[in-house]
């Protein structure tokens, strides 16, 4: 075996090497451009909001949308269980009078937005 034969074979397993590794390469990065992201846990009260703009009714509808599509998947990440507690404490709120209708979607956006909100967190539960 003489030293040509050696570099014949690299450049033989270079060829055959270097087309997988671009492929592999443009996969991950083809991949890459087609992810999205999750979408804010207050989509479903969102998308809720927009058919009806009563508090009420669109923590309701939240609630059940949410779940009808995490709850079989056992995909409901504890940030969303978090903020769905805090509608509801908000919705608790309204319904025993201790806050209006207005005043929860007020903190409900502004919970949104990261701002500071007045409720607290009691063992399993969400005080407003």
């Amino acid at each position: 075996m003489n030293s040509n034969d050696g570099v014949l074979r690299a450049r033989t397993m270079l060829s055959l090497i270097l087309p997988a590794a671009i492929g592999l390469v443009a996969a991950i990065a083809q991949t890459g451009c087609v992810y999205s992201p999750a979408p804010p846990v207050w989509d479903y009260y969102d998308r809720c909001a927009a058919e009806n703009p009563a508090f009420l009714a669109m923590a309701e509808c939240g609630r059940q949308k949410r779940l009808a599509e995490c709850v079989p998947h056992n995909s409901c990440s504890a940030e969303g269980t978090a903020f769905m507690e805090y509608v509801d404490s908000l919705a608790l709120s309204v319904k025993s009078k201790k806050m209006t209708e207005a005043e929860a979607m007020r903190r409900y956006a502004e919970y949104k937005s990261g701002g500071a909100s007045t409720c607290t967190r009691l063992g399993t539960s969400v005080q407003c």
